[in-house]
């Protein structure tokens, strides 16, 4: 029985601005992006995105860059090596979704990435979808999902229940830890920025604001784990170079330090964070050097009397 057929949606590359889609590596789900005019892709044609397909990502398949999509993710774009899937009426997408998570799929995709480190090891599809499985009928599948994104959803709470609290203080702790972190750091610059530090400074804590709710508008507080952190300065130097990424990594590092001194977080995710930006720009010369400054006092008529070359 075929369970993935290749599903394709092509589309002229825009030029004024559009969502991409990215796939987080050790299936940990997609992300997307703002690319604005004149950073599209260099080339004709993309692929807009369909719910309920597999997705994989070519370049690192072999570091279980696999997803299925959602209605979140439905129409924005990726280059050829983001090749997309349709499952059969026999699969339910969320069953689906823990196959993929399988320690067993994961090394399949391993192995079917030959070659050396990093992006030379491209993903053979054909030999991707060799992998076989067993499957039990639709309603079965469905039971079976419903049960696991249950867990899930324990474990999650689990995960963001604060440790060493007092019992009465537990319900409230977790409330808090629920927060959306782009929301949380919005009430830090109010509390802690405003009317402390000069306006175009406070401007640029704002513009960090601004990108959290572009790159982790749903990643809560409890969530931010050096990974997740890590992965946000990575996306944010997409479009950053070095310096610029630095800033920004000051500017979210101490609103993360509060949030660690009021228990809101066990440990400090920004520790041993790599900063990464795209390649400085050509910067245009706004002064002349020492060569040429000498060289133009030379040919200057400075006398004692006053003259047009004194200006």
């Amino acid at each position: 029985m075929e369970l993935l057929t290749k599903y394709t949606d092509e589309v002229n590359v825009p030029h004024n601005g559009y969502e991409r889609l990215g796939i987080r590596s050790h299936a940990k789900g997609t992300f997307h992006s703002y690319v604005s005019e004149g950073h599209e892709l260099q080339t004709g044609k993309m692929h807009k995105v369909a719910a309920d397909k597999f997705i994989v990502n070519i370049t690192f398949g072999w570091e279980h860059a696999v997803a299925v999509t959602d209605k979140n993710d439905a129409g924005k774009l990726v280059s050829h090596r983001f090749p997309q899937y349709s499952l059969s009426e026999n699969l339910y997408s969320k069953f689906f979704k823990y196959i993929i998570l399988d320690d067993k799929f994961k090394h399949h995709l391993w192995l079917s990435s030959p070659g050396g480190a990093g992006r030379n090891r491209v993903l053979k599809l054909d030999e991707m979808l060799e992998y076989k499985i067993k499957i039990p009928n639709v309603q079965e599948q469905q039971k079976i999902a419903e049960v696991l994104m249950d867990l899930d959803h324990l474990i999650t709470l689990h995960q963001c229940e604060p440790k060493n609290k007092m019992e009465d203080n537990k319900m409230l702790d977790n409330i808090n830890n629920q927060i959306l972190f782009c929301d949380y750091y919005e009430k830090w610059i109010k509390v802690y920025k405003e009317g402390a530090i000069r306006k175009v400074t406070l401007e640029k804590y704002y513009m960090t604001h601004r990108w959290l709710k572009k790159l982790i508008p749903e990643l809560k507080i409890c969530e931010m784990t050096r990974i997740n952190y890590q992965q946000l300065l990575n996306e944010y130097a997409l479009y950053h170079e070095r310096q610029t990424t630095m800033d920004f990594h000051h500017q979210l590092k101490g609103a993360i330090l509060d949030a660690v001194d009021e228990g809101l977080l066990d440990r400090d995710p920004t520790r041993k964070a790599i900063i990464k930006g795209k390649t400085p720009a050509a910067k245009k010369i706004k002064y002349i050097n020492q060569f040429e400054l000498h060289t133009l006092l030379n040919n200057l008529n400075l006398k004692s009397e006053i003259s047009w070359d004194w200006l």
